[in-house]
């Protein structure tokens, strides 16, 4: 082919390679597989091409098909028979000095005819038969004809199902050719007026094809077949010479390819177009919008109720939870500190007559999300429904993506089973920082040593001198019950502000770890919402922005219509 022509087959091998993806979004396998699959033929008709052409015959039952053909080859070539319409497969003609063969179920016809020496005639069984293997055979060799012959007559030309072949003609416009048949037909019936009836039903034909078909001034060939097979002045018909000049001109090598040429723009243009069909692109660019809104707002919206949720189980389970964290410390704190905390819980609990389960270590509660739960449940349902059909390829990728994922019933479980796992560890952290069981006695053995210090220090330094302990009078303390009653209210004094200290700092230290915890929890849940179903939702996004992205610039691409 011509470098025209050659200059869509990066077009056709981007498609082809695009629709290869395995993470494609708005296509399902097959649909996408199909439309490969075409890119590959166009792609193999460019490279492949030679100047034979292949002329389809396309017409109804009875339209005059054979005899047609006898009249363009101008011998007799085909049987026009009355069981001709039960044809089972497409007949083909071709010159002996032709070697085409269009398939292997072909019933071929070789002959010499000088006129159809450069194309190979290709006729088709019926398309309104009943037998339904005619309509297949006709749908499996419709792209391999270059030029196509569409055959009616006055009784044919108005059925529905020649429009609705047309319309599913892969071919460029322009080689689409329309032969009305068996004008001997209204000769004999309207006689002086079958002129004016013939111009009348070449109009009527002529708008029905724009309307039905969108074939807006079409070439109709207008003649009797029959006719022009007798000789003479039958063969002067104007549609039949129109007919014959136009295929006269198939001898010239540049026509023949332009017309090849014109099938692989048109069939390009036409899988762009099914492309763009196939992936919905105006939904598809809508629902981008959407998803990427809804994404936005899903995050903002989850973390505000993670956060909430966090402050809700600080204040309604924090009480449980710091009797949780602070119950083991306390069990574990050095005499006489846990006598006096024995005593104090002991008192308080008598006065403020609190509660028992305030007063022991109760088990980790677990926190019920069911505002998130019930928000990302909508929101699921909100991107779920993008406005495509039912079962289309994005629904059921993105369903697909998001069932893969951990449910938030499982995410906000194991963030509550990490949450009450981590309780008894902390708890037991924090009963290793509060273990006082050397400081807790340091600042008391000091004020019980320190009345003794100058004693010491005298007797160390008469030791220094060499003289007799027991003869300085320095030496010798001068206590009496009294000083040692004062030195008690003084040391449990000190007892009793250091655990005043202690169990200041535990409730802190425990007020500190709770609110830490919390955080963490949020956090954690807050990355397992992320891993498990935002960036799902985020690479789908991505996919598709992509998908749509490519299929735009493919389609600033095509060709013009011919």
């Amino acid at each position: 082919m011509t470098l025209e022509a050659r200059e869509l087959l990066p077009l056709l091998t981007e498609v082809e390679t695009f629709l290869g993806r395995q993470d494609l979004t708005l296509f399902e396998p097959d649909q996408a597989e199909k439309l490969a699959g075409r890119a590959r033929e166009l792609a193999g008709l460019i490279i492949e091409a030679d100047d034979r052409l292949v002329l389809g015959l396309v017409g109804g039952t009875g339209v005059g098909k054979s005899t047609l053909i006898n009249a363009l080859a101008g011998e007799r070539i085909s049987a026009s028979t009355d069981l001709r319409p039960t044809t089972d497969r497409p007949v083909l003609y071709r010159h002996r000095e032709n070697p085409f063969s269009l398939s292997s179920d072909e019933e071929v016809h070789v002959h010499e005819a000088e006129p159809l020496k450069r194309v190979s005639l290709v006729d088709f069984p019926d398309f309104d038969s009943l037998d339904p293997r005619h309509r297949q055979i006709l749908s499996r060799h419709f792209p391999s004809l270059d030029l196509l012959l569409w055959v009616v007559d006055p009784v044919k030309y108005a059925d529905q199902a020649f429009f609705n072949w047309l319309t599913l003609a892969p071919q460029a416009r322009v080689n689409s050719l329309f032969v009305f048949n068996k004008l001997d037909e209204l000769h004999g019936r309207y006689a002086e007026q079958a002129g004016v009836v013939e111009a009348e039903i070449v109009r009527d034909f002529a708008v029905k094809l724009a309307a039905h078909a969108g074939r807006d001034n079409p070439e109709i060939m207008a003649l009797s077949a029959l006719r022009a097979t007798e000789g003479g002045e039958g063969r002067n018909q104007p549609g039949f010479l129109a007919l014959t000049a136009r295929l006269d001109k198939l001898a010239e090598k540049k026509l023949r390819q332009a017309i090849k040429e014109f099938n692989v723009t048109a069939g390009t243009r036409a899988l762009l177009a099914d492309l763009e069909t196939a992936a919905a692109i105006s939904a598809a660019a809508e629902y981008k919008v959407k998803l990427l809104n809804s994404l936005a707002a899903i995050r903002r919206d989850s973390a505000a109720l993670i956060q909430a949720e966090a402050q809700n189980l600080i204040r309604l389970l924090g009480p449980s939870w710091k009797a949780g964290l602070i119950s083991s410390p306390r069990r574990n704190a050095p005499w006489p500190l846990n006598f006096i905390l024995f005593i104090w819980d002991g008192l308080t609990g008598l006065i403020i007559r609190r509660k028992a389960e305030e007063t022991r270590a109760p088990a980790w509660p677990r926190p019920e999300l069911i505002s998130l739960t019930g928000r990302v449940t909508v929101w699921r349902k909100e991107i779920g429904n993008p406005g495509f059909r039912d079962g289309s390829a994005p629904v059921r990728i993105l369903a697909t993506l998001l069932d893969q994922g951990a449910s938030l019933k499982e995410l906000t479980d194991n963030a509550a089973s990490a949450l009450a796992v981590r309780g008894p560890d902390e708890a037991a952290r924090l009963a290793g920082r509060f273990r006082w069981r050397f400081r807790h006695h340091l600042l008391p053995l000091l004020v019980l040593v320190y009345p003794f210090l100058p004693v010491v220090l005298r007797w160390l330094e008469v030791l220094i001198a060499g003289h007799q302990v027991q003869s300085d009078p320095g030496v010798l303390p001068a206590w009496g019950w009294p000083d040692l009653l004062n030195l008690l209210e003084i040391l449990v004094g000190l007892y009793l502000l250091e655990t005043v200290y202690f169990v200041f700092k535990l409730d802190q230290a425990a007020a500190r770890k709770l609110n830490e915890m919390v955080e963490k929890w949020a956090e954690g849940l807050g990355r397992s919402l992320e891993m498990n179903l935002f960036v799902r939702v985020d690479d789908f996004q991505q996919n598709l922005i992509r998908d749509l992205e490519t299929i735009t610039g493919l389609s600033a691409r095509k060709p013009d219509e011919v």
